[in-house]
């Protein structure tokens, strides 16, 4: 925390303490006035002010920003402040507005509802507030889920395609190994990594050479040929060109024998990747295809490493030294599947979406365990991975409603709940105040009215002869001296019969 910062903070806690304990005066003095009652009525302030300041602990665990540490203390400074000017007007306006209120309506029973109505209100707000607070604070534990995931997910991949660069140095300084020994180091490579299909070396293969590189091939595999596939779908010999891709070694061989021999460049996606991987002199990968294997309906991408002879620097050179590409071929699902380490992500529905071309996304992958669970489609959040060898991917994921429940609490129930009957015996406890004041008032009244009786009817006896019942000396006397004061300022005069 800066030292401006800390200043600030000290004068707005000050400010803020000042107009707290010239709040609870005049709440006090206001209940005293309503209530009649010095003691209670400051001790029912004093009591509110006491909770008001722990339920706000207990909810800056809900307003806690995300970001650095120095972030999250800049950001709660102002909320701070913010609320702190937020409450203050409320001081200001809620005693005046109750004393407009006093004055408007002489009826009592109008006031009680008003009491009650506005305690009502009062209670489901701090309801709802309760609950949207705990609601952002679930959604940040969602973010917080998604962006383990994505970083998980990254990892992944990063380890995945590192296996590319382990099987280079079988072609370094230009040397090609031979199939045994390309299939004995992609096996130990493949033992450590299940969720990659194969691993293949691509040569180029210009049209002069095409039938020594079938001859020498079958030599393991009899009916070895370059092939593609056709509109049917089905692999036929390719036709005559340039120059071919063909997968010439591959492991493991089992479940990938309908991928031996077809030319990569016989399709223009992969064509696509190979041309800019050649070209950049480095890694690139596909957008999602059909594998070829067809062994399962999961999609997947081939990343391709150029081999060169020697290291050219410019494009020409490039094109002219290609001796071919060691091919990745890998699975979206089982990658996506094999970084999650946990169950915690379950009740979250996930979807890896290529986002390289803007105009036309695509969903590589979608993941979800239950998909009888319903989706809370109004919170959707995106989290981009790492750029992945010319790809942009993201995840986009959306919680479904029993990720939502089984993080919720039942605590802005029991606040609106408990609210709403507080508001009730407090317009009870002001109902039976007000029907006592009503009857003490009435015996006042009473009492009043019985000691002017009396009064009168002591003033009567004290004015009369109790014998002969006509006024006496004392009366005389009176009536004169009023008499007598009465000529001297009217300058008249007065006369006793």
């Amino acid at each position: 925390m800066t030292k401006y910062q800390r200043y600030l903070l000290l004068i707005a806690a000050s400010v803020s303490s000042a107009t707290g304990l010239a709040a609870e005066l005049l709440l006090g003095t206001l209940a005293t006035y309503l209530v009649g009652n010095q003691a209670l009525a400051y001790g029912v302030a004093v009591g509110v002010f006491l909770a008001a300041m722990g339920i706000g602990s207990y909810l800056t665990q809900f307003i806690t920003p995300s970001g650095s540490p120095s972030q999250q203390q800049k950001a709660l400074l102002i909320r701070f402040v913010q609320i702190e000017l937020l409450i203050a007007p409320l001081t200001a306006i809620l005693p005046l507005a109750l004393s407009i209120l006093i004055k408007i309506s002489r009826n009592v029973n109008f006031r009680l509802i008003l009491v009650l109505i506005f305690g009502i209100v009062l209670s489901c707000f701090s309801g709802y507030f309760f609950y949207k607070t705990e609601e952002k604070t679930i959604i940040r534990e969602f973010q917080q889920d998604v962006d383990e995931r994505a970083a998980s997910l990254s990892r992944e991949l990063a380890i995945n395609f590192e296996t590319l660069s382990s099987l280079s140095i079988l072609f370094h300084e230009g040397q090609i190994p031979n199939l045994e020994r390309f299939q004995l180091e992609a096996e130990k490579i493949l033992n450590r990594h299940s969720n990659i299909q194969a691993l293949e070396w691509i040569p180029r293969v210009f049209d002069s050479q095409r039938a020594m590189y079938e001859s020498q091939l079958r030599t393991y595999f009899p009916d070895f040929e370059i092939t593609q596939l056709d509109k049917q779908g089905f692999m036929t010999r390719v036709e005559q060109k340039e120059e071919y891709y063909p997968v010439y070694y591959i492991e493991p061989v089992r479940g990938n024998e309908a991928a031996l021999g077809f030319d990569l460049s016989s399709n223009p996606v992969r064509l696509k990747a190979l041309e800019k991987s050649r070209d950049t002199a480095q890694p690139q990968a596909t957008g999602s295809i059909k594998l070829v294997q067809k062994n399962d309906n999961q999609k997947g991408f081939l990343i391709f490493l150029p081999i060169y002879k020697g290291n050219p620097s410019t494009l020409v050179k490039r094109r002219e030294n290609l001796e071919g590409f060691i091919l990745g071929v890998y699975r979206i699902g089982d990658i996506f599947m094999s970084s999650s380490f946990s169950d915690r992500h379950m009740n979250i529905k996930m979807e890896l979406v290529d986002e390289t071309s803007i105009s036309q996304p695509e969903i590589l992958y979608s993941n979800q365990t239950d998909t009888k669970l319903k989706i809370h489609d109004q919170i959707t959040y995106k989290k981009e991975l790492p750029e992945i060898w010319g790809r942009k991917w993201t995840l986009v994921a959306c919680p479904t409603l029993s990720y939502l429940s089984v993080r919720r609490n039942i605590l802005p129930i029991v606040i609106t709940i408990a609210g709403i009957v507080l508001s009730f015996f407090i317009t009870l406890y002001l109902y039976i105040i007000a029907k006592r004041t009503a009857t003490i008032e009435q015996i006042v009244i009473q009492k009043t009215e019985e000691l002017n009786r009396a009064n009168k009817k002591l003033m009567l006896i004290s004015r009369t002869d109790g014998l002969t019942g006509v006024a006496n000396r004392a009366f005389m006397d009176e009536f004169l001296e009023k008499e007598w004061l009465r000529a001297i300022r009217n300058q008249t005069f007065i006369c006793v019969p």
